[in-house]
């Protein structure tokens, strides 16, 4: 955890330092467009001024060649006049330039030589005798203003390119610090796409690591429920083999004489074998389901015959117990139906003996009515109520749940595995049909349980043995050859046919089977 926190601050440094260095080329870019701005602006400036310059001085030195004539033509005062006036233009354009503190001297000096230049001019200009004017012109060459005027405007135009050629200096800095910090912003923003490249490939390549390595535990979980379900099966014939002897035994013991002791302990042999078995099957059938092993099947059958034999299940156990056992089928439910008659009777199994099992006084009552009709199907509800202990509201949801179990009075958990209803509700779902539990604590509980079936036409009557002095009549003088590799089994089932009046020939396995039927 603390490697992928400290992963994640470098790369948060790492963005932040690029966002820094962006905002810091931005600010240098703009700083060096101002200063590539105002050199622009200095450079025409400078310009500006050295054409006016070079146009005072030319005008300059024209003027002290027309002057010095000693004469004068009417036209060539009228370009005389034209030459002054133009100077002093020049003059005036050059002040609305702008000066600096280092030129404003020679400015001052040159509009000085430019004034005294105009002045003279305009003297000879007005001057009409020719003596005088050519005093002037003499006094206009002693003065050399023409030679002061060129030098001013020289050491005016070395200031300009001084002041521009700094401004140039400073801005190929400038962009030379502009152009490393961008090549640096450049550099880490490579870095910083190779690093955010490598960790998504590195991502990438652990995420196909993690589904490698997820379907190889598929696989694995896959053979281990294999292995489970195989074992489940092995344990299975492993365990019913004994169990099926026991019940099978005891059952034969119960027809012999015996004395009252013996009864009883036979009696609670075969409850005890009894339970076990049904725990066997409940771990069995959730096996089943959660390898979606079990198939619902779909076969026509009779509904009251189903709920008879129910009902010759529970009865006794019921009036054994002190409680009333009532079973009710309204008038609209049909006869013959087809679906699975097998998990019904494994739902209704599991609820009657719930029902039972936490009945202490009163009754146990199970109804079957229409719920609804649909054209081809039926849907039948199965109500089991009880007047038992009953179910908290908090606990009517839990109890569908693997190993919930309800507690008795005495905070002692209740005999069974706590698959019964899990189970009931499994087999409900998988029939498409619902189960849901009403009541109270203290006074009793109800199961509601709706299921669609197909309608069926009425099937033909199977001959069904009554009682076993019938079944004793009617398969006296039959032979059965019984192949089984277990002795016990063997023992048991030649004794149980022949108690039915059955001649029983045994065999270990599928040779000696074909041996005896060869012999026959």
């Amino acid at each position: 955890m603390k490697y992928r926190i400290g992963y994640f601050f470098w790369i948060l440094a790492l963005a932040f330092g690029l966002m820094i260095l962006i905002v810091a080329a931005q600010v240098l870019t703009k700083r060096n467009i101002g200063g590539l701005k105002k050199g622009n602006r200095d450079a025409a400036i400078t310009f500006t001024i050295n054409n006016r310059l070079q146009e005072i001085v030319n005008l300059c030195f024209e003027l002290n060649t027309k002057t010095t004539r000693q004469s004068a033509l009417p036209y060539q005062r009228q370009s005389l006049a034209d030459s002054l006036n133009m100077l002093g233009y020049n003059a005036s354009v050059l002040e609305k330039l702008g000066l600096t503190d280092e030129t404003k001297t020679e400015f001052s000096k040159l509009n000085k030589y430019i004034g005294l230049q105009v002045e003279l001019g305009l003297k000879i200009l007005e001057t009409k005798e020719i003596v005088k004017r050519s005093a002037t012109a003499d006094s206009l060459r002693k003065e050399q203003i023409a030679d002061s005027v060129y030098a001013a405007a020289l050491t005016i135009q070395n200031f300009l390119e001084k002041d521009l050629q700094s401004t140039l200096n400073n801005n190929t800095v400038t962009s030379s610090r502009l152009s490393a910090l961008n090549k640096t912003l450049a550099l880490i923003g490579i870095a910083a796409i190779l690093i955010l490249c490598a960790i998504i490939i590195n991502r990438h390549l652990r995420q196909v690591q993690l589904i490698s390595e997820l379907e190889k535990a598929t696989i694995a979980a896959k053979e281990s429920a294999l292995i489970k379900e195989q074992f489940l099966a092995n344990m299975s014939h492993e365990i019913r083999t004994p169990l099926n002897a026991i019940k099978g035994f005891t059952r034969l013991m119960s027809q012999t004489p015996m004395a009252g002791k013996q009864k009883e302990y036979t009696r609670i042999i075969n409850e005890a074998s009894s339970n076990l078995l049904n725990i066997v099957n409940d771990i069995l059938d959730i096996s089943k389901i959660e390898a979606s092993k079990l198939r619902i099947e779909k076969k026509e059958f009779d509904l009251d015959k189903l709920m008879k034999s129910i009902e010759e299940m529970f009865s006794n156990s019921a009036t054994e117990k002190g409680l009333q056992y009532n079973q009710q089928i309204t008038k609209d439910v049909p006869n013959f139906i087809k679906g699975d008659p097998d998990r019904l009777s494994q739902i209704l199994i599991n609820l009657i003996s719930n029902s039972i099992k936490f009945t202490h006084r009163g009754s146990v009552s199970i109804i079957v009515s229409t719920n609804k009709e649909e054209e081809e199907k039926t849907w039948i509800e199965f109500l089991v109520t009880d007047t038992g202990i009953g179910i908290p509201a908090e606990k009517r949801e839990i109890i569908f749940q693997r190993f919930e179990q309800l507690e008795a009075a005495s905070s002692e958990i209740l005999q069974g595995t706590g698959l019964g209803l899990s189970i009931v509700k499994s087999l409900t779902e998988m029939m498409n049909g619902s189960v849901s539990v009403s009541g109270k604590p203290g006074s009793g509980s109800t199961f509601s349980v709706v299921l669609p079936f197909e309608k069926a036409i009425q099937a033909g009557i199977n001959t069904v043995i009554e009682n076993e002095d019938d079944a004793e009549a009617i398969y006296t003088g039959y032979s059965v050859l019984v192949v089984e590799d277990n002795k016990i089994n063997q023992l048991l089932f030649e004794s149980t046919l022949v108690s039915m009046g059955i001649h029983v020939a045994v065999a270990s396995n599928g040779q000696e089977a074909l041996n005896t039927l060869s012999t026959k």
